[in-house]
């Protein structure tokens, strides 16, 4: 038997905190959310990190490791590059870039800019590296920098900078991304259970009035008609909440609806559905054949005339068929009506890929409908 993998129910519910924690103002200067990153997030730049300040004790040329006191000025450099680059990815980019606010945003650039230069002339100053680099390789004194102490500061912030730029703009639109699909399936679930909520609350009204006059004629059977309804108003409370219920429960709640339907009915009408009983469970999404047998009832009975209505669901090759035909006692007044344009929204929102076929023979003497939709395995 071909069947398709039931889909995973969840996914609509896995990012269900993302909307509260994007749609919440932030407080303080940061977005919490970002802090609160996941582990393999945080592994991923403690290792980055570590692997940033062990070049220097691999790839620092001899010349320079004789200086004293230029470790300092090489690790207090990676550690404003560190700074840097957090404050840029947990204070700039957030206030400033993504609320497009770009002058505040390049000003803070320059800011940071500057600060790592003056730090690092400090420490140059501090430790006199300029004098111990002339000394250490007997340069002459008009010998003024260490190779690269102008260019290299500024070039490596603007490139850190840009780096955390990308990685925290990305992360926003990762996350923009996630808040669009949840809010669109959140739509669409609401559809769905409207959609699924549209049984005409004439049927209930009809059905308690039958019970009623059979309480006066035949008490079995009104106890029989108050349970099958029972058992109905129970799969509309909960089994149609949930995406998916087995095909032997949508079965039986057909059942039951024809069963109560018949009560009121007179004798010249028959009614025959003719089920097929799939090998092992399967599920299906609930009470997608429900407005057919309603419509069936609705047009396709007269008071005088015989009247003949066929129902039939069979199984084969992953697919559940439903037939429903009925005579054309009454004439439609809104070709296909609110309840077939529900239903085609309903199918086309459950089937996106629309691999469902449905077809509505509207004939003169007789309706037919034909539907056939994928099942998936228990």
């Amino acid at each position: 038997m071909a069947t398709t993998p039931l889909p995973d129910s969840g996914y609509l519910r896995r990012m269900a905190q993302l909307p509260r924690l994007l749609s919440s103002p932030k407080s303080g200067f940061f977005d919490s959310s970002i802090i609160s990153s996941s582990r393999l997030e945080v592994l991923i730049h403690l290792l980055l990190w570590l692997l940033l300040f062990s070049l220097p004790l691999a790839f620092l040329p001899d010349t320079l490791q004789q200086v004293q006191g230029v470790y300092w000025m090489v690790y207090s450099h990676q550690a404003l590059l560190c700074t840097a680059f957090y404050f840029n990815y947990l204070f700039l980019t957030p206030i400033w870039l993504e609320k497009k606010k770009l002058l505040g945003f390049l000003l803070g650039v320059v800011g940071i800019v500057a600060i790592v230069i003056t730090v690092n002339m400090l420490i140059r100053d501090w430790f006199d590296l300029d004098q111990q680099y002339r000394d250490s390789l007997n340069l002459p004194q008009n010998y003024q920098h260490l190779p690269g102490i102008r260019t290299f500061p500024t070039l490596s912030t603007l490139v850190i900078l840009a780096i955390s730029t990308v990685l925290r703009s990305n992360k926003m639109m990762q996350k923009q991304a996630g808040l669009r699909m949840k809010e669109q399936e959140e739509r669409l679930t609401t559809e769905l259970r409207f959609l699924k909520s549209q049984i005409s609350p004439h049927y209930l009204f009809n059905t308690l009035n039958t019970i009623y006059a059979l309480t006066e004629t035949n008490t079995q059977e009104a106890r029989s008609a108050i349970h099958m309804l029972s058992k109905q108003i129970r799969y509309l409370l909960y089994e149609t909440d949930r995406s998916y219920t087995t095909l032997s429960a949508d079965f039986q709640f057909l059942n039951d609806y024809i069963r109560l339907m018949r009560l009121r009915l007179p004798d010249h009408v028959t009614i025959n559905f003719d089920q097929e009983t799939p090998p092992k469970p399967v599920r299906i999404p609930p009470m997608l054949f429900l407005h057919f047998v309603e419509n069936s009832f609705k047009h396709g009975i007269s008071n005088r005339q015989a009247s003949d209505l066929q129902f039939s669901l069979r199984f084969a090759d992953g697919q559940v068929f439903f037939k429903a035909s009925n005579p054309m006692h009454q004439q439609l007044t809104e070709p296909g009506g609110v309840g077939l344009s529900n239903t085609l929204r309903r199918l086309n929102l459950l089937y996106p890929e629309h691999n469902y076929q449905l077809h509505v023979s509207p004939g003169p003497h007789f309706y037919t409908v034909d539907l056939s939709i994928p099942v998936y395995e228990d």
